[in-house]
């Protein structure tokens, strides 16, 4: 078994984000978020935790980044 990594994909898109706090709320509803970024531009996103973790993103494994 590979062990997880910091960076996350998005599905979708394929592309690539690390977390920056798992443990942010939005203000109108107080349902908890997470703030990530894009490594791609540096942008940072916040997406419902219900949302982020309901299969849009897959954590990518160690694995993933070694090059031979």
């Amino acid at each position: 078994m590979s062990a997880k990594s910091t960076v996350w994909i998005h599905k979708k898109t394929q592309g690539l984000y690390i977390i920056i706090d798992m443990d942010a709320n939005i203000e109108a509803t107080m349902e908890k978020a997470v703030v990530y970024k894009s490594l791609a531009d540096g942008q940072v996103w916040v997406r419902p935790t219900s949302e982020f973790f309901d299969g849009r993103f897959e954590n990518l494994t160690q694995d993933a980044f070694k090059h031979d």
